[in-house]
């Protein structure tokens, strides 16, 4: 098998946040993804036929450590292959979608290798403002943003979040983050008050839904359920087939507004972000567009 090529790396302020490599066997691509910050090891196997997954698998054991990864994950469009599940214990399906994408299954497998913290999650205070009574807000949707864009993000992610796995507080690292991303905002007498982005992925004609968000104060009106509909109705014209959210397991208002919106709960994602120092539960919710 070929040596892998480093296709992406995401880096600021000195650490390497993730970085992604890509394999091929005969035609057929394979990912395989470093997440330093929750010590997370991904290997994306759709496309590949179940008879080349453990050709896969032998190549990242031997040239992929464990040590430094607390959790292995696999994607598959097609099951897992029996070998697999021989030669790493303990691996389980976490969630199991049917008519996601481009794919008519779609299924993600892992496996806890053990607890360990990296690094701790990027901690700001929010900052309060007054409740606000009756408003009007205008909406804007947009995958290139200006400078102010990003800014206007900065400040509603430093008011809304107390931490976060990546450093979304800094708008040079936003300007980055969004280049592979659509945004959707609100403003409120020209504050932005809500947001929700989308992170694209064409070949799969799925998106996560992720960053969804409301300045403190404006909650409650509405705003969040409003851009989310706004982003769906976006990137659906785009061609995308699936949107997907994750949200934490112990989050009421999180998991009620995406099942608000139509989305099904398909699996529970065990220890899989780290958030105020210790890894959380993600519910994966998925919606055909």
């Amino acid at each position: 098998m070929p040596n892998l090529k480093k296709i992406k790396t995401v880096s600021y302020n000195g650490i390497d946040y993730f970085e992604v490599f890509e394999g091929l066997i005969g035609s057929q691509r394979y990912l395989i993804e470093e997440d330093f910050y929750n010590d997370r090891l991904k290997v994306h196997l759709t496309g590949l036929k179940p008879a080349d997954q453990p050709e896969v698998i032998a190549y990242m054991q031997k040239e992929f450590s464990f040590s430094g990864f607390s959790k292995l994950i696999l994607y598959t469009d097609v099951g897992l292959n029996p070998e697999i599940t021989q030669s790493i214990p303990m691996i389980e399906c976490e969630a199991r979608l049917n008519n996601f994408g481009r794919f008519q299954e779609y299924s993600i497998y892992s496996r806890v290798i053990f607890e360990k913290r990296k690094f701790e999650p990027m901690q700001i205070s929010p900052r309060k403002i007054t409740e606000k009574g009756n408003f009007k807000a205008e909406y804007k949707v947009f995958s290139q943003g200006e400078e102010r864009d990003y800014e206007g993000l900065s400040e509603l992610f430093k008011n809304s979040f107390t931490c976060y796995p990546f450093p979304i507080f800094y708008s040079p690292f936003l300007k980055l983050l969004c280049e592979s991303t659509v945004c959707s905002v609100a403003f409120v007498e020209g504050v932005m008050a809500a947001t929700a982005v989308a992170h694209i992925d064409n070949k799969s004609s799925t998106a996560e839904i992720a960053e969804c968000c409301t300045k403190e104060g404006f909650r409650g009106k509405g705003l969040n359920r409003k851009v989310i509909t706004n982003l769906e109705t976006f990137i659906k014209k785009t061609g995308i087939q699936s949107a997907y959210a994750l949200t934490r397991s112990d989050s009421d208002s999180a998991t009620n507004l995406f099942r608000a919106l139509g989305f099904s709960d398909s699996g529970l994602l065990k220890r899989n972000c780290l958030i105020d120092s210790s890894y959380k539960d993600l519910v994966f919710f998925h919606k055909r567009l």
